[in-house]
């Protein structure tokens, strides 16, 4: 069986699309890792008026992104299963 290495949002689990979950929150967690450390980053380069701009400007993003994620997360629940990866055999192997 062919494998495709990567983060797998939506796979096949009983003959139905389910969300893997471990992965879901990997890529959540990863995104707001770089996204905060860019934002911390460039907030101590700033000067200080800017600074509260940029971080609320940097909140809002870091919520569309995480959005963005989820929706995206959605809409592969509407793929066919028969076109989904099977989790079940990703964990046993």
């Amino acid at each position: 069986m062919l494998r495709r290495a990567g983060i797998i949002l939506v796979g096949r689990r009983d003959g139905r699309a389910a969300v893997h979950w471990p992965h879901f929150w990997l890529l959540q967690g990863l995104l707001l890792a770089v996204q905060s450390t860019g934002v911390v980053a460039v907030a101590l380069l700033v000067a200080p008026p800017a600074q509260a701009w940029l971080l609320g400007l940097m909140a809002a993003v870091i919520a569309l992104n995480a959005f963005l994620v989820a929706r995206r997360t959605r809409e592969m629940l509407a793929t066919p299963p028969d076109q989904l990866l099977d989790l079940d055999a990703m964990a046993d192997g």
